[in-house]
């Protein structure tokens, strides 16, 4: 009986110990809503922006004539497309904290800005001169309202 209890208490430390191992491996994306909680009024200023609705641009249907002239089937759903993700998204693929994971605070790193609004992108000056970037520009267009900052 002793020798039972002792199994099913292995068997189930056991269990407990592959699920957490599991979990922790596989990062969850949690949203722009889950920094809400803590960050209210950077949220607040943070969702009137461009950057707030790019994930909403991956829809089909969604911005089709940019997506003509770059030459991306407007007809398309792309908010399953990994290449599209690391830029409309957080930290997409990336596990860790917060700052790890790919929040990026504009003020400190224009490379980090370029990762997504660089040459590699679709939508780029040779497309349209509107897409030429402009560190300095897209930093007070986009992010000065009120400043973005890191509390964690």
């Amino acid at each position: 009986m002793l020798r039972k209890a002792v199994t099913l208490l292995l068997s189930g430390m056991l269990i407990m110990l592959f699920i957490s191992i599991a979990s922790a491996e596989s990062p969850t994306y949690l949203g722009a809503k889950k920094c809400k909680a803590c960050h209210f009024k950077q949220f607040k200023s943070w969702e009137q922006t461009p950057m707030a609705m790019s994930f909403e641009d991956l829809k089909a249907g969604v911005k089709a004539e940019e997506k003509k002239k770059a030459g991306i089937d407007p007809n398309k759903d792309y908010t399953a497309d990994k290449n599209c993700l690391k830029c409309h998204t957080t930290g997409y693929g990336k596990p860790g904290e917060v700052k790890a994971a790919g929040l990026v605070i504009p003020s400190e790193n224009e490379k980090s800005c370029l990762e997504c609004h660089g040459a590699d992108s679709p939508f780029n000056e040779k497309v349209d001169a509107k897409y030429k970037f402009n560190f300095k520009e897209r930093l007070k267009k986009t992010h000065e309202q009120l400043p973005k900052k890191y509390q964690h």
